[in-house]
């Protein structure tokens, strides 16, 4: 079940384990992070795996992606630490990010609903299906 359909952000960012891989790269990932790119999104990766840096390098999404944010380290099941370090390193970098602007792609609905409790602005999609996310999921992104 997807959540109503959100408006067409600048900052998609994906989680990694169940969305884009389960023990390898989901075949269909490459292309629609490609598909992302070329609508012009800027992607991150926010995951709760330590070695998510490692995994994206290994299959090639650290080429795709700005930021990479991968710990265990947060003891809640929400992602706020991970979204609100990937809007301060685009401020550096002199790109103004706000909640409004960024969805968070994941396959946990908890960890989904733990965020939105503490950044109700920011929009959210989740990944149902086992083989990760799919073009349906993000269909309105890159339309």
């Amino acid at each position: 079940m997807n959540l109503p359909t959100p408006k067409k952000p600048k900052f998609v960012i994906l989680d990694l384990d169940g969305t884009l891989i389960h023990e390898t790269l989901f075949p269909q990932v490459l292309d629609l992070m490609k598909a992302l790119k070329k609508a012009q999104h800027h992607l991150s990766i926010a995951s709760h795996n330590a070695y998510a840096e490692f995994f994206c390098k290994r299959y090639g999404l650290d080429e795709l992606v700005d930021h990479i944010i991968g710990q265990e380290t947060y003891p809640d099941m929400d992602k706020t630490p991970h979204l609100t370090r990937i809007a301060e390193l685009y401020i550096k970098a002199g790109i103004i990010v706000n909640e409004e602007d960024m969805i968070l792609v994941d396959d946990r609905l908890e960890v989904i609903n733990d965020t939105r409790a503490l950044m109700p602005n920011v929009s959210y999609i989740h990944v149902v299906s086992a083989n990760g996310m799919c073009k349906n999921d993000i269909k309105h992104l890159i339309t």
